[in-house]
């Protein structure tokens, strides 16, 4: 095992960060350390403090500290993507994988009194304008071999 931790998962669902440990251990063998963050807030601290070799991101996180809240009238909540943006303006390189249970996303703003609706795809595509080849992909948990594309996606990084 490594001398300290080297890869960040940032999910707050406990069955979802249990499985993906589960599926990250099962190609590392033991070489790396993890450390969750289970809010956009904790994700952030991190982020900024310390270097890492890969980072699995859950998208669909209320931006709420310590909100256990995740999903608003049926649609995932984008605190992840604020992460992503976050990355982008700290200029913090990283691999990193996406992997989240939804497809479909609305982000509200109270100021405004607006929300705009985005897809799986759509994130991709905005992650990759900002974090650019350090985004391994995307994958839908809990879709068909959402593991083997999971595996795929982190091999070549760890």
């Amino acid at each position: 095992m490594s001398e300290g931790p080297d890869i960040l998962v940032v999910e707050d669902v406990d069955h979802k960060y249990d499985d993906v440990i589960r599926l990250i251990e099962s190609i590392a063998s033991g070489r790396y350390g993890f450390v969750r963050a289970k809010t956009v807030v904790e994700a952030a601290d991190l982020i900024r403090e310390g270097r890492w070799k890969l980072l699995i991101l859950d998208i669909s996180m209320d931006i709420a500290p310590g909100s256990g809240a995740t999903v608003r009238d049926g649609h995932a909540n984008l605190g992840g993507l604020d992460i992503l943006e976050q990355m982008y303006l700290l200029e913090k390189e990283m691999p990193t994988v996406i992997v989240t249970g939804f497809d479909y996303f609305v982000r509200t703003s109270l100021e405004e009194d607006t929300s705009d609706s985005h897809t799986l795809l759509d994130l991709e595509r905005q992650a990759r304008a900002w974090i650019g080849s350090n985004l391994l992909g995307c994958v839908r948990y809990g879709s068909l071999k959402w593991s083997e594309r999971l595996k795929e996606l982190i091999g070549g990084a760890l």
